[in-house]
């Protein structure tokens, strides 16, 4: 780092002697700009690493196209490939000096939020069905077909015919702001034209030649926040029907959820399915979505290009393209066919994909669906109706069981013991190490309780927590910010308070502060039963007898690690926990709705997705060791937030202490072709060597391997 040992070793003490912790440094900051420590900023080589790793997997393209206009120069060769690569493998890519003054861009934004925003007398005189209206406000277009709405609004402003919009027709409101925006974008949309042209081998001119960019669609999408993230989406997964779409969301990448995230001043640009039909398959439309936020009002405006032009034209694959190595795809069509049958259907649903039943009838359905349609409010009408009260999200938003399974990859059902239950735990067991279960049995109320005391405790007049403040282990309820400051290579955004039953299997309830006491003693109760079954699933998981690791205590030893993450202003700088395994047999999770949680999966970040309710299960090196490495201890991490404060509560289980234990390999998972992997160890020994050492450090498991 920039400063020195002896430095560090000050900064490090001066904070610990705080006894406050991180939020301490933010109430010392009202009034002022919160500057972060050194202390809390990671070694620039741990950065690199990270960048290198999130930049070869989940982070969508961002291209330069500073120097674009210098033909036959090397900046615009250069441009030229990236764009053909992005287009080929991730079929989105982000573009930064377009030339679209930023100015323009938030103007923009800003109009669609004032719009949104106004007063709903002038906003209901824009609502309308109408196909054949050129301006016009609505939510969900597809709100009849699809299996559910989305939770957005949007204004729309079509051109495809005239390939302009009278100005009088716009909202006042937002006039001059899209006036302005859709002037600029002209010369954008030229020139990623003849981009894609090159990257195709094409001439530069061939794709303007075809008027691809004649037909324009200007969709203002206004997604209010949403108490229900996870249970509705911002908009359902599907791709555009356009050439191109100029407008977070999220992309499908070899099977993953991708996040776009914001770069200030980009336009974020994806291939459409009528390129992929024109390029013959070589350029990509993906799927992509966008997902609601539990506290902020987000907006995005995409303009669809749609080549839609008078009398119609007919396109299909570009005949240069068509090779015996690569016959031709699609046959011909005019564009007005192909979007009258895209939008003929929900935006959600595959071509010839049936709906499924949904808890309410039909009748029901479309009644409900009318009645919102009818009070022409969109879903901000919703939010705005529900001041003074809960909001309720009527059933026409939520998403079905079936869709919702699917998409989060979970049982719904995880305790009743099927086959198939067993072997999608083993599953996740092996390949991931982490899972998470929903229908656990444990009251939503009391988990929610748990992450409200953990918030209480944290925003507590600072002296009564400050009587918690401790690194002497031998305290077993205590409160400090980084067990291993003095240790690790960085310390992390991050306040804990620790309740040690590793020795005595339990806590004296006078230990625990009063702010959190009922609601800590309250979830212990709940949780022992779910850990009893949460060892009988993975007993039955490794092929042995449904009682075996709860005959071995596995979940005799339990620390409670209660997270506090407060809102970091540099979230690109330093984690809220960094990269490690856990030393315990399992680890039980609950995490508010904020999110951050990460595992490193087949070599990139994968997000642990808060779900209401849930509990997030791990896998700890010490069950990988007695499974003799069937089950998978593994690497995982948590960022901080830039704008909000996020919770968690872990629950680590860490078999039997006193009397020392000897753990070893299970026996029964010993073969010829699966050799003792481990020696034997006493868990008091290896957690001993665990936490002498940063939490950043490399697994344990290196020190009882064979």
């Amino acid at each position: 780092m920039d400063i020195s040992q002896d430095d560090r070793i000050k900064q490090l003490k001066a904070f610990d002697d705080t006894k406050s912790g991180v939020k301490g440094l933010i109430d010392a900051a009202v009034g002022g700009p919160l500057v972060i420590p050194k202390i809390f900023i990671r070694p620039p080589d741990e950065l690199a690493e990270d960048l290198e790793l999130s930049g070869t997997t989940l982070h969508v393209p961002v291209i330069d196209l500073n120097g674009v206009n210098d033909t036959g120069s090397t900046p615009r060769e250069k441009i030229v490939q990236e764009v053909k690569q992005a287009s080929e493998k991730w079929g989105f890519f982000q573009v930064v000096n377009h030339g679209i003054p930023i100015k323009v861009l938030q103007e923009m934004l800003n109009g669609v939020c004032e719009f949104n925003e106004q007063d709903v007398e002038v906003k209901k005189r824009y609502y309308s069905r109408d196909p054949n209206k050129s301006v016009k406000f609505n939510s969900n277009y597809d709100l009849y077909m699809s299996r559910s709405a989305n939770w957005r609004d949007t204004l729309a402003i079509y051109m495809l015919n005239s390939y302009d919009v009278d100005p009088q027709l716009l909202p006042s409101v937002c006039r001059d702001a899209i006036v302005e925006y859709l002037i600029h974008l002209k010369k954008v949309v030229d020139t990623l034209f003849e981009l894609l042209s090159e990257a195709l081998g094409l001439e530069t001119n061939h794709l303007k030649r075809l008027e691809c960019e004649k037909g324009r669609a200007l969709v203002c999408n206004y997604y209010p926040a949403c108490p229900m993230p996870e249970q509705t989406l911002g908009m359902s997964k599907h791709t555009d029907a356009s050439f191109i779409t100029v407008g977070g969301l999220q992309v499908l990448h070899e099977n993953q959820w991708a996040d776009v995230e914001p770069i200030h001043g980009a336009l974020i640009v994806n291939i459409g399915d009528l390129l992929q039909i024109l390029s013959n398959d070589k350029f990509k439309s993906v799927i992509h979505r966008a997902h609601g936020n539990a506290s902020q009002t987000r907006t995005s405006v995409a303009c669809f290009l749609d080549g839609v032009v008078t009398p119609p034209k007919v396109y299909g694959p570009i005949k240069e393209l068509i090779t015996k190595g690569s016959p031709q795809m699609y046959t011909e069509f005019t564009v007005s066919d192909y979007l009258s049958k895209f939008f003929s259907r929900g935006l959600d649903e595959k071509s010839g994909l049936k709906h499924r039943s949904m808890d309410i009838s039909q009748d029901d359905r479309i009644e409900q669906l009318k009645a919102f349609d009818d009070t022409k409010l969109g879903v901000k009408g919703v939010v705005d109706a529900a001041v003074g009260g809960p909001l309720v999200i009527p059933k026409i938003f939520i998403r079905p069981p079936d869709e919702l399974a699917e998409d989060l990859e979970l049982p719904e059902q995880v305790y009743k013991f099927p086959e198939k239950i067993v072997q999608e735990v083993k599953q996740a067991a092996e390949n991931w190490g982490f899972f998470q279960v929903v229908n656990h049995g444990m009251p939503i109320e009391v988990l929610q309780e748990m992450l409200n005391g953990v918030r209480e405790f944290n925003e507590q007049d600072v002296e009564v927590k400050k009587s918690y403040y401790s690194r002497d282990p031998e305290r077993k309820v205590k409160f400090n910010s980084n067990y291993d400051l003095y240790m690790s290579r960085s310390a992390n955004w991050r306040d804990t308070m620790i309740i040690d039953m590793m020795e005595s299997y339990d806590v004296d309830p006078q230990h625990l502060p009063s702010v959190c006491r009922d609601a800590t003693i309250e979830y212990l109760n709940h949780l022992k039963k779910a850990v009893g079954t949460l060892f009988e699933l993975l007993s039955e998981a490794l092929g042995l007898e449904t009682n075996y690791l709860n005959r071995l205590e596995c979940g005799k030893a339990r620390t409670l690690g209660c997270n506090y993450y407060p809102a970091c202003p540099m979230p690109d700088q330093t984690l809220g926990i960094g990269k490690h395994t856990d030393a315990s047999f399992i680890t039980v999770l609950i995490q508010d709705e904020v999110g951050g949680l990460q595992v490193l999966h087949e070599n990139q970040w994968a997000d642990v997705e808060p779900i209401h309710g849930a509990l997030t299960v791990n896998i700890g090196d010490l069950l990988q060791i007695l499974s003799n490495d069937k089950f998978r201890s593994v690497i995982h991490r948590a960022l901080g937030n830039a704008s909000r404060t996020r919770l968690s509560v872990a629950c680590f289980l860490d078999g039997v202490l006193t009397p020392p234990q000897v753990y070893g390999p299970i026996k029964e998972l010993i073969t010829k072709e699966s050799p003792q992997m481990y020696k034997e160890f006493t868990v008091s020994d290896y957690i001993s060597k665990f936490f002498s050492r940063g939490l950043d450090h490399k697994s344990g498991l290196d020190n009882v391997r064979i």
